[in-house]
């Protein structure tokens, strides 16, 4: 199936409001964090495809983890443990790296899947004052490398296809 591009992260309470993911770690709601779901819609989502995919007659589903978000996981070992047929892959696990959002392994290894945008986003000049850099300290980028993001993925299809191969 093609990925979902929608989450969920833990809510934090910030002054009078909850907030999540880089929003709460800034303080206040950045342009953009459109992705978000909370915890029980997601897990909802999911079921229903889980549930869709039994009715057609997969015997067994497998879940693979793109965002390794400590809500996020929690949601899919619940669906994992609910249901016998399913299992949950996290390419993050036992990688030789620690990646974290937006850093600079996050960056290599979305490089590695679309290697075009290595040039278009090393064009986009961000200023110091941005959110971003507030965030991070620093610009992955000058760390970040296509041959690293290929390094990573291959190790990531390397382990799950083990992993698959034992299921």
């Amino acid at each position: 199936m093609p990925p979902i591009y929608l989450g969920t992260d833990r809510e934090r309470q910030v002054g009078k409001q909850k907030m999540v993911g880089m929003n709460a770690k800034l303080g206040k709601e950045l342009r953009g964090s459109l992705y978000y779901l909370k915890p029980e819609l997601l897990f909802s989502m999911i079921q229903g495809l889980i549930d869709n995919l039994k009715k057609q007659g997969f015997g067994k589903i497998y879940l693979i983890a793109g965002h390794g978000g400590s809500k996020q996981i929690e949601i899919l070992e619940k669906l994992e443990n609910k249901n016998r047929n399913v299992a949950l892959l996290n390419p993050y696990n036992e990688l030789s790296v620690d990646v974290h959002h937006a850093d600079e392994y996050e960056t290599a290894l979305f490089w590695a899947c679309y290697p075009a945008e290595e040039k278009n986003s090393r064009k986009i000049t961000i200023g110091s004052h941005d959110d971003f850099f507030k965030y991070m300290g620093y610009d992955p980028r000058k760390k970040a490398s296509l041959k690293l993001g290929k390094k990573m993925l291959n190790e990531i299809v390397m382990k799950l296809g083990k992993k698959l191969s034992k299921k």
